[in-house]
């Protein structure tokens, strides 16, 4: 896990010690890649490093089971050919600052500090979900609750007999999972209704985990191989039947998109200013802010299905 050097650290925190702004990096750092939701289902890639900003996805060309054959005692057979396709993207960076009047206690962690740094963290959080949920939206195999044609005639919900469809073409196309299952996406309206089935073979609790199972961020439980993570940042709009409002969740297998891995040097960086520091001649204002860089990139669109579904809670 990289961060800045002492002396980069002070050249941008005014007066503050590099141990503070360090610790307070690590801390914001932490938070995001425990609290984000989407993002720890893509697969990850490090800001470049004197080649500019864009980054580069491989695609590689899965290989057939007809590719392995039978070998002959003392013959060697021809080599499987590698094959890729390079994906580029090219990251933006995001953040906020928060001014405040009281003076900060330099060289301490301080409570003004860590309150400002709450508010940035969950805002951050947030707007990164939002981004990815942003750019996986129209990039991948759509669905559509009820069997329906298209989003315009979408009026049904969120049942386990849709998640066990999706999960259905998932297998059927081999694609990867992650743990051996899938993940779902879902609004917590979805998962509401979700939840309310009655028929068997509905929600399975989870209390049913076995002891050796990887718990995900926000994961609540599982159903037909496929794990259930809540986020309020699913996307939607008045655009199903008789202008039903629709969300757009998201049924996911490994490596269906790419981002940039936030434990990468310069990723996430907060700044801390004093009072005095920059354009303040009164000494009247301090700053906290946070900035990071980001990107989402869909590299297969048949790894991932987006499952539109109304809510009886919309």
């Amino acid at each position: 896990m990289a961060f800045e050097t002492a002396d980069n650290v002070r050249a941008t925190s005014g007066l503050f010690g590099a141990e503070t702004v360090v610790y307070y990096q690590k801390d914001v750092l932490d938070f995001l890649r425990k609290a984000v939701t989407l993002d720890q289902f893509g697969q990850k890639k490090s800001l470049p490093k004197g080649s500019g900003k864009t980054i580069s996805f491989q695609r590689y060309t899965a290989k057939a089971s007809t590719d392995i054959t039978a070998l002959t005692e003392g013959t060697t057979p021809s080599g499987l050919t590698l094959a890729s396709t390079e994906i580029t993207a090219i990251p933006l960076q995001y953040g906020a600052f928060v001014e405040v009047s009281d003076a900060l206690v330099m060289e301490k962690i301080d409570p003004v500090i860590e309150n400002a740094l709450k508010l940035l963290k969950d805002a951050a959080v947030q707007k990164k979900d939002v981004l990815t949920a942003e750019a996986l939206h129209g990039n991948l195999t759509n669905q559509f609750a009820g069997g329906a044609a298209n989003v315009g005639a979408t009026s049904a919900g969120m049942t386990a007999a849709e998640i066990r469809k999706g999960m259905t073409y998932l297998n059927a196309a081999g694609v990867p999972k992650f743990s051996n299952k899938y993940v779902l996406a879902v609004h917590p309206y979805c998962l509401h209704d979700l939840m309310s089935e009655t028929v068997a073979g509905g929600w399975l609790e989870t209390t049913k985990y076995t002891s050796n199972e990887e718990i995900m961020n926000g994961e609540i439980g599982t159903i037909y191989g496929v794990k259930i993570v809540p986020t309020p940042n699913i996307q939607s709009a008045a655009e199903g039947a008789a202008s039903a409002v629709v969300y757009r969740n998201f049924l996911l297998g490994r490596e269906a998109y790419g981002q940039i891995d936030l434990s990468g040097e310069g990723s996430v960086k907060v700044i801390i200013k004093a009072l005095g520091a920059g354009d303040d001649p009164l000494d009247q204002r301090s700053t906290v802010g946070v900035k990071y860089w980001h990107v989402t990139k869909v590299l297969e669109a048949a790894r991932a299905r987006e499952i539109f579904a109304t809510a009886t809670l919309a």
